[in-house]
């Protein structure tokens, strides 16, 4: 009897320690789901993170595509205008010249 009350005593203690044992595991399991999902958070707003800096990238690329371009042509449209001045001056010299010598054969012919 006394052997038999031991026996259910010991075998309750060891039901207990089981019992304690699987809220254990439970408690183990529950927290391992919430960091996977934490995990799995991380990982997305990384990849997300990435594509963000990669279009900006591609952006800052572009844009200094395009301010490479705009640059090139202003400078081809100064020496286009500096082309033009030149020929202008040329021009409005020769015309200039040829006025003098008009006046100067108007003259020598008074």
């Amino acid at each position: 009897s006394r052997s038999a009350g031991r026996a259910r005593a010991e075998a309750s203690a060891g039901a207990d320690e089981l019992a304690t044992a699987r809220e254990t595991v439970t408690a183990q399991e529950t927290a391992l789901r919430r960091l996977e999902e934490a995990l799995e958070s991380e990982v997305e707003a990384r990849r997300a993170a990435e594509r963000e800096a990669s279009e900006a990238r591609e952006g800052v690329a572009k844009r200094d595509g395009m301010l490479s371009f705009v640059s090139k042509e202003v400078e081809s449209v100064k020496s286009l205008f500096a082309q033009k001045e030149v020929a202008m001056e040329a021009e409005a010299e020769r015309k200039l010249a040829a006025r003098g010598a008009e006046l100067a054969a108007a003259h020598e012919a008074a």
